[in-house]
């Protein structure tokens, strides 16, 4: 009597222990609180918009395809029309966000829409032609009202899924393109 006893004890604390992480988790669900520390920093295109088979070119030739094989997400940052030292500054940032991704750094093409004078940028960052940035604006509206230094991300398949908005630091840009290039 007394085995059985311990034996019924120990199934029940099993039991107990099995289904009170899943009894908090859906108390803390019913009573709407998530935690913060898993929130995109971006904002999250909802529905996220198609932007079909565009293909982007670089001032210097170059083609960005969109819609590509190789998981590569595209930032389309727009720049200020005029770059002065601390359009620099941002740009060094968003570089160094890109090669901090290390051996994703090649998942991130960066393509940016700037003025037409331009000082020398490294090779990671894409100054967009003028046809591509039309095509941008056609294919939504989003590209042709984006503010100075706001980012918009396209995934792989085509879609604009994720915007940055312009006073974001660059730390939290590359802790949302951390969690996604993968």
């Amino acid at each position: 009597m007394n085995r059985k006893r311990i034996s019924r004890g120990t199934m029940i604390g099993v039991a107990v222990l099995f289904l009170t992480p899943f009894i908090v988790a859906l108390v803390l669900n019913r009573l709407g609180w998530h935690p913060t520390a898993t929130r995109n920093n971006g904002v999250l295109v909802q529905p996220p918009e198609a932007l079909g088979e565009l293909e982007l070119r670089t001032r210097s030739g170059t083609g960005i395809a969109v819609v590509n094989p190789d998981h590569r997400f595209t930032l389309v940052v727009r720049l200020p029309a005029v770059c002065d030292d601390a359009c620099m500054q941002r740009l060094d940032e968003l570089y160094r966000v890109r090669y901090s991704l290390h051996r994703h750094a090649p998942r991130l093409a960066i393509a940016l829409v700037a003025p037409a004078v331009m000082p020398d940028l490294p090779e990671a960052l894409n100054v967009l032609d003028e046809g591509s940035v039309d095509r941008l604006h056609e294919a939504s509206p989003r590209f042709a009202t984006q503010a100075d230094w706001s980012g918009l991300l396209v995934d792989d398949k085509g879609f604009l899924m994720l915007e940055f908005p312009p006073d974001l630091e660059a730390r939290l840009m590359r802790r949302d393109l951390g969690r996604l290039i993968k």
